[in-house]
């Protein structure tokens, strides 16, 4: 079998992958080159096109593809690789093929008529050539203390069946509760910045409790129950979708965003946000005022983060004057825009865009070396401020990572500058550590800068802090002085026209080289 590729976001250090068929890389294709959002919908069995940016409808297709039930969803190469977890019915779920492209339908990579498909599959990722599905139940009932009734299946690239991950001596009934059951029924699944890998279960004999257990894909076992709602004092109920995204309480550290159900009318039903070093509870997103204050109800069964790290969360169910939308929401504060409005699906599920992360399902922009972070159409100061408090943070945000190497750090900052240059400046040339003001020279103005911020705590390019470190002090100083009075504005050597081969009649050699000095100088 042919080896192929599936995608990294920034085209460069990518993952080998083995999946059946053709499996083009994912930056050669042009539909994708613009993101696209896919969110399945549960109500007619298909899945639904959007252009990622304005939500704008795009186009409809898995008809009559045998889906029933569209729930996990990953853009795997040139193809799209759906859930199909057949609701209701007395045989196994399956993954199905499509054409991200064309919604072609290619077949299957786990079929359900393998005896080791997934009876209930729900969420899935994909980490290093394994891909996990989150089986919501066995075939058949569990009445005792040797089975679980729910696993994390995985599988190779070529779909064959590799084993469960190991629950061990996992319960997750209530302290002092004895469950013959052993109840684990996962739904949602994605790997953290850790590299464990992250479960949310309920049990749907007592619908308000809910689990994040963790694994370990060394081990392929259980490390612990990262939050447990029996514990945790918070109102985790039933949750299913799950994504790390944006530090929100201050520990530069990247936290959990979970979809959790009300309790209640009196409730609601809300994103909550975990912290990603402990699982204490930071705070919640509601998604509507409860019913009984005069609410308009809106639950969601999954979330992803897209363009501009907002959160996207397709409305699964509530009032019919809501239900089937997907929002953007601004983590910050919890404010949204609707995004997609439900005139377009009725019970809108999992969903992707072409630049997820297939196992973070974190959002990369898909732009090679870009540095737009702010998507206003140039790269200037907002930019590598943004992009050097991001450095200084070390919180490895995967939208800052221009080098596709999971990292955020100093070869990110040089990656920027090159581009910028590249694109700003006339020479072409990279800008300059020490260039505060990126005019392209490194002058008296930069070191005014710099000695206007010098000595304190300052994560700015245009503060003086060169070195990204969050302090402007001696070492960015050191950087303007070994640069001072350089320009990154003149064309570089090789882009000089041959002046010295010129004929410069009637002068001599000293003068033609005087000459060739002084244009130099001016090129």
């Amino acid at each position: 079998m042919a080896n192929h590729w599936y995608r990294n976001p920034r085209g460069n250090n990518r993952t080998s992958c083995t999946f059946r068929g053709h499996m083009e890389s994912l930056e050669s294709r042009a539909l994708l080159a613009a993101d696209i959002l896919m969110v399945g919908d549960g109500s007619n069995d298909t899945i639904n096109a959007f252009d990622a940016t304005d939500g704008s409808f795009q186009h409809q297709f898995a008809e009559n593809s045998g889906l029933s039930g569209p729930r996990g969803m990953l853009v795997v190469g040139d193809e799209l690789l759906v859930v199909n977890q057949n609701v209701g019915q007395p045989f196994n779920g399956e993954v199905l093929r499509y054409d991200a492209e064309t919604g072609d339908h290619l077949g299957a990579l786990v079929p359900g008529t393998d005896g080791n498909a997934p009876f209930g599959p729900r969420g899935m990722v994909i980490k290093d050539d394994v891909l996990y599905v989150a089986d919501l139940q066995e075939d058949g009932p569990c009445t005792t203390s040797s089975c679980v009734d729910g696993r994390v299946r995985t599988y190779n690239a070529d779909g064959s069946f590799r084993g469960d991950l190991n629950l061990g001596s996992l319960d997750l009934s209530p302290s002092g509760v004895t469950d013959p059951d052993r109840e684990f029924n996962p739904r949602g699944i994605v790997i953290g910045p850790d590299n464990m890998i992250y479960v949310s279960a309920f049990n749907p004999e007592n619908l308000l409790e809910g689990h994040i257990v963790r694994f370990d894909p060394t081990t392929t076992s259980v490390t612990d129950v990262f939050v447990d709602s029996d514990t945790c004092g918070c109102d985790l109920h039933r949750p299913e979708g799950l994504v790390f995204g944006p530090d929100a309480n201050g520990d530069a550290v990247r936290d959990l965003y979970v979809t959790s159900f009300r309790a209640d009318p009196n409730d609601n039903d809300r994103i909550m946000i975990f912290s990603g070093v402990n699982g204490s509870v930071v705070r919640d997103i509601d998604l509507a005022m409860p019913e009984a204050s005069g609410g308009q109800r809106a639950f969601a069964q999954a979330l992803l983060f897209g363009p501009q790290d907002r959160l996207y969360v397709p409305i699964t169910g509530g009032d019919a004057s809501v239900a089937g939308e997907v929002r953007a929401y601004d983590v910050s504060d919890g404010s949204h825009e609707v995004i997609i409005p439900n005139s377009h699906m009725g019970q809108p599920w999992f969903l992707t865009f072409g630049n997820t992360d297939p196992a973070t399902l974190d959002y990369v922009p898909d732009s090679g070396v870009d540095g737009d972070f702010n998507d206003d159409g140039v790269r200037d100061l907002s930019d590598i401020d943004a992009l050097v408090a991001e450095i200084a943070s070390g919180m490895n945000s995967p939208n800052f990572d221009l080098s596709g190497d999971g990292q955020v750090n100093l070869v990110d900052r040089d990656a920027w500058l090159a581009e910028a240059g590249a694109i700003n400046l006339p020479s072409g040339n990279a800008y300059l550590l020490g260039d505060a003001n990126l005019d392209g020279s490194v002058d008296g103005t930069d070191y005014g800068i710099w000695n206007s911020h010098k000595f304190t705590s300052n994560a700015a390019w245009s503060a003086g802090d060169f070195n990204a470190d969050g302090l402007v002090d001696g070492s960015d100083h050191a950087l303007w002085n070994s640069h001072q009075f350089s320009s990154a504005v003149r064309r570089p050597a090789a882009a000089l026209p041959a002046i010295r081969s010129l004929e410069v009649t009637g002068l001599d050699e000293s003068r033609r080289d005087h000459i060739f000095a002084m244009l130099r100088l001016a090129l």
